[in-house]
């Protein structure tokens, strides 16, 4: 019988932010166990909070007897940890930058108020096992998700700002957030050109070529991109890759079933070209694709296809490069939008802003953007920018029709 430990230890601090202000401060500190047994091609499994005990091990083996399938070899002999702690901060001293930061928010831009919540998590992960496994992976993130209404506003909320990242950068995202938010209070015209050069993130419009790109999808034939492994789809700019190296901060190294990639990344769609699918170990094995290191779930699952932690490859321009003198749509929030088979690609804007030469301009009224993700990814993709110009992000740049 062969024993494995998969755990999560995250100490949170959240702040609580009301009408400016920090109002509450929640700690919480956990660690989650799962004990896994494998024996005759089943799993068992049994969970605790904190350190295993004897007890958690003895119903491990006795859900052996449930008969669940995992006929997959464990990892064995790998030992490896990986610290991408950049900045160590007390919960005493994220508060005291966190209040600076409101403060200096606030006096910025007086005619708004700011609610939502600041977080600082330390995050370990560990894996392993009686096969003389041992991973672990350790950081430090911050995350800042703030909403803003305009005090002359009938709205709940006008929108929304925020980062995350290994770094609390109070001053740069207060310098982001002052642009923005200067830009909100100027009304823009909407350009009267049927297509236009649009900045926004790739999980707004991504999420059909991710659906495309599952594994089990592409194995019973059933995703947009069946029959087309190894064809040429998109723009030779366009390459998006399974990312668990320190570019993906916030990604462990190895997936839930220590399966880890050469490097730390492996590409589904290079230079345009389909490559591979994303896959866990079972749907490696039953459709013959390369396991990408994909299995995931929650921490006393049965590890199964479910993440896709993925990047674009950078271009080698700016975002004010990649824009140049065009007039350019920065895409702030959108939603109700949706994907044919086809890949025609549809959703309303509820906000967005216009650049010109650069800069935010103002804010632009409710519209649509269509496209087609073979077009939109194809001919008119611009590139994903090599700077992270606002919010610690870097944004994607293509043309879309604007109606």
């Amino acid at each position: 019988m062969k024993k494995e430990i998969y755990s999560t230890k995250i100490v949170k601090t959240t702040l609580n932010i009301t009408n400016n202000k920090i109002d509450s401060i929640r700690k919480n500190d956990a660690i989650k166990t799962a004990c896994r047994v494998y024996e005759n091609g089943c799993i068992g499994i049994s969970s605790c909070f904190g350190e295993p005990t004897a007890a958690t091990w003895k119903e491990a083996e006795e859900n052996l007897k449930l008969q669940i399938p995992y006929e997959y070899e464990i990892e064995s002999n790998k030992t490896r940890k990986v610290d991408r702690t950049k900045e160590i901060l007390t919960s005493k001293e994220f508060l005291e930058k966190s209040e600076k930061m409101l403060e200096k928010l606030s006096k910025e831009n007086p005619n708004f108020i700011f609610s939502n919540k600041l977080a600082m998590s330390e995050i370990t992960y560990k894996l392993s096992n009686s096969e003389n496994l041992d991973y672990e992976f350790h950081n430090i993130h911050f995350d800042a998700s703030v909403v803003f209404k305009h005090k002359n506003s009938n709205a709940i909320m006008d929108g929304g700002i925020g980062f995350g990242g290994m770094e609390y950068d109070i001053e740069k995202f207060t310098q982001d957030a002052h642009e923005i938010l200067s830009a909100f209070e100027k009304n823009a015209q909407l350009p009267d050109d049927e297509y236009m050069t649009v900045i926004l993130n790739f999980y707004n419009i991504g999420q059909k070529i991710l659906q495309g790109l599952n594994g089990e999808d592409l194995g019973k034939g059933a995703s947009i991109f069946s029959g087309k492994m190894g064809e040429k789809l998109f723009n030779d700019k366009f390459s998006l890759y399974i990312d668990r190296t320190s570019d993906n901060e916030n990604v462990e190294f190895f997936d839930m079933e220590g399966s880890t990639l050469p490097n730390d990344k492996i590409s589904l769609i290079e230079n345009g070209v389909l490559k591979r699918a994303f896959c866990d170990k079972r749907t490696s094995a039953e459709f013959g694709f390369e396991n990408t290191s994909c299995g995931d779930g929650r921490y006393d699952d049965v590890p199964s296809l479910q993440s896709e932690p993925v990047s674009v490859e950078k271009s080698d321009k700016t975002l004010k490069e990649l824009i140049g003198n065009e007039k350019a749509i920065y895409i702030d929030t959108m939603s109700g939008g949706d994907c044919t088979a086809e890949g025609n690609f549809a959703s309303p804007v509820q906000l967005a802003y216009l650049i010109e030469n650069g800069k935010f301009v103002g804010k632009l009224p409710e519209f649509n953007i269509s496209g087609n993700i073979y077009k939109m990814f194809g001919d008119d993709y611009l590139g994903l920018s090599s700077d992270k110009v606002y919010f610690d992000s870097e944004y994607l740049v293509l043309k879309m029709k604007i109606n």
